[in-house]
């Protein structure tokens, strides 16, 4: 969802900072070594500087009561660039700005927003008649039984 067209009352989007890391697991292991293993794409961050400046006090008003609203919200939208679009994001928290150089009536809103990865969970069921006739299911390891106990006939 873009954010201009769900926020009308926005005069200026002033500036996008885009952030996106990886995180690699590492273990330690004997002499003060360590291995490094399993590269983790973490979520992309975004911040996205909105300014309000136009209108009376009651338009700078709406546009703060409706960042306030999508702040609480559960929405995604899209970041839409002329380059790219980064997809899926939810804020996850914003803050406000009025500076003197800028007038009284200028405000600048930093919202931050967080990717939300979306996963498709897929559920199987079994229906038989007699119990023993399911599927085994995968329990995992089992501990090994001691030898000595069975007996070969």
């Amino acid at each position: 969802m873009n954010m201009v067209s769900r926020c009308s009352c926005i005069d200026n989007v002033i500036s996008l900072k885009y952030s996106n890391s990886a995180h690699i697991s590492q273990a330690p292991i004997e002499s003060g070594s360590f291995v490094s293993y399993n590269k983790v794409a973490e979520p992309y961050k975004a911040t996205v500087q909105l300014s309000k400046g136009s209108g009376g006090t009651l338009m700078r008003g709406a546009f703060l009561a409706q960042i306030e609203a999508l702040a609480k919200s559960t929405l995604k939208f899209h970041i839409i660039t002329p380059d790219y679009v980064y997809a899926n994001a939810c804020i996850t928290g914003y803050d406000t700005l009025r500076e003197a150089h800028d007038g009284a009536q200028l405000i600048k809103v930093n919202l931050h927003l967080e990717e939300v990865r979306e996963v498709i969970v897929q559920y199987e069921t079994e229906e038989v008649k007699n119990p023993d006739d399911a599927k085994p299911k995968d329990g995992g390891e089992k501990q090994p039984q001691d030898a000595s106990n069975l007996v070969i006939t």
